[in-house]
């Protein structure tokens, strides 16, 4: 591994989930060390999600500070790419492109339902199918299924609500509550529980995964930004998109 055996995480996906998720829950960046027996801990700096003045690069730097590991020791730089929110996985993509580039270390893009999946109880992994739900907004959310025993999504994609709730009948959901409450409208005993976002989390999975061209590296959008579509729409002859 260039650089290190260190893997930098940031989780700055879904701060308003992170907050209301599980104790456990953060929202922030982690370092860990990678070896034969898996990841180990390092440290972590976390974010109170409520704090927009604070970006990931500033807790990197309290990070490293705090753990005396410098640059040099950081061989891959893992971030979770969403779905989310716009503003927290822009930056936090960006800095992970120029982290990487700079410490000449492998860039790996994770999804953010990839890591949600490894903090479900491995009972229950092993057992039923898990659904993430993520990025809710009007009328249709974003679903990741994994069948039973599986850390790969058998599909992905955003479906109407109706559609979602018909997708998720068997098995168990990840989703925050107000997503939770849309979704399990109608389906008496329909199987919940809390997204626990955690970068450690995103490091293990990120570990596996493999590396990118940082300038290849994007998040991952459900959907057409609507700055994008608004602006579209302004420069349009007629004024519509």
């Amino acid at each position: 591994m260039p650089g290190g055996s260190l893997i930098l995480a940031i989780e700055t996906s879904n701060p308003s989930s992170a907050r209301a998720g599980p104790e456990g829950s953060v929202f922030g960046v982690a370092l860990a060390e990678s070896g034969d027996s898996g990841i180990t801990p390092v440290g972590i700096e976390s974010l109170n999600p409520g704090d927009r003045g604070t970006d990931p690069a500033a807790l990197i730097a309290r990070l490293l500070e705090k753990t005396g590991c410098c640059p040099s020791s950081i061989g891959r730089v893992v971030v979770s790419v969403g779905p989310g929110g716009y503003t927290g996985i822009r930056i936090a993509v960006v800095t992970a492109k120029l982290l990487a580039e700079a410490w000449e270390a492998r860039c790996v893009a994770v999804p953010t339902a990839d890591a949600l999946l490894r903090r479900v109880d491995p009972g229950i992994r092993s057992e039923q199918a898990v659904h993430v739900a993520l990025a809710w907004k009007r009328d249709d959310v974003w679903i990741a299924t994994y069948p039973p025993g599986s850390d790969r999504a058998e599909s992905t994609g955003l479906l109407a609500l109706g559609a979602a709730s018909e997708a998720i009948s068997a098995g168990v959901t990840v989703a925050d509550p107000p997503v939770r409450e849309r979704l399990a409208s109608g389906r008496d005993g329909a199987e919940f529980v809390l997204p626990r976002f955690d970068p450690l989390a995103v490091a293990e999975t990120g570990a596996l995964l493999p590396p990118v061209d940082p300038i290849e590296l994007v998040p991952l959008y459900p959907r057409r930004p609507e700055a994008v579509a608004k602006w579209e729409q302004l420069r349009s002859p007629s004024g519509k998109a």
